[in-house]
């Protein structure tokens, strides 16, 4: 069985009498004689399930002077004025019976939680009576099961990797041999030189027994070109 609670409480609410409604225009408050209300006393909105009740009661006492029982929001037994949002129109019961009444506050915070109130009851009633999910449908699964593996493929990377342009060889620069090395002048270099041509050998002056042999004695001798050019 469901408990019933109360879900606003304020300490004065102004009651009206009606006067006839002009169906054209609707209900305004500045009609009713705001300064003379019939009635003042606590209101007091209680909830049980989707039944909400607003009560007037005797602020001394807690005699209930007025009801007005609705199961949902907006609705036809709470009706706003045309002039005011401090005013409503409340369709009350009592014993079969119903009538109409004006109901008011004197500061406009009051008349804002009471609208409050009653639209987040029935937003609550909304949200609980939607089905919930079906605890049988599966759960969509995004993980990698135990063992499961996937590849990346970085084919369009190494394909760049290998197209990328490698950087010009020096084939062409004629480098000099390094000179023969004094302990052992037939040696050749290392293998991993570039294999390049051996420059021709200059052509072995002819020797005269002219007088230039006896000016320059030894340097007009003809000089035995070395054959030990290396191939690097």
């Amino acid at each position: 069985m469901s408990m019933e609670s109360t879900i606003l409480t304020k300490p004065e609410c102004l009651v009206y009498k009606l006067p006839p409604r002009n169906s054209v225009r609707g209900y305004r408050a500045a009609d009713w004689g705001l300064d003379k209300p019939s009635w003042t006393g606590r209101m007091r909105v209680t909830a049980r399930d989707e039944k909400v009740s607003i009560k007037l009661e005797d602020t001394t006492n807690g005699q209930l002077f007025a009801e007005c029982p609705i199961t949902e929001y907006p609705t036809k037994d709470i009706e706003s004025v045309n002039d005011s949002s401090r005013y409503f129109v409340l369709r009350i019961q009592n014993q079969g019976r119903s009538a109409f009444i004006g109901i008011g506050f004197r500061d406009r915070g009051d008349s804002f939680d009471f609208n409050v109130a009653l639209q987040d009851h029935y937003k609550w009633v909304k949200n609980s009576n939607e089905p919930a999910e079906p605890s049988n449908v599966p759960k969509l699964n995004l993980g990698l099961a135990e063992g499961q593996t996937f590849k990346i493929n970085l084919a369009g990377k190494m394909n760049a990797d290998r197209e990328r342009p490698k950087p010009t060889s020096t084939s062409g620069i004629s480098l000099l041999p390094p000179p023969p090395s004094k302990s052992n002048p037939g040696a050749a270099p290392s293998g991993n030189l570039l294999n390049l041509a051996a420059p021709p050998q200059a052509a072995a002056q002819p020797t005269s027994s002219t007088s230039t042999e006896d000016d320059f004695g030894d340097f007009n001798a003809p000089t035995t070109q070395s054959s030990n050019w290396v191939s690097f």
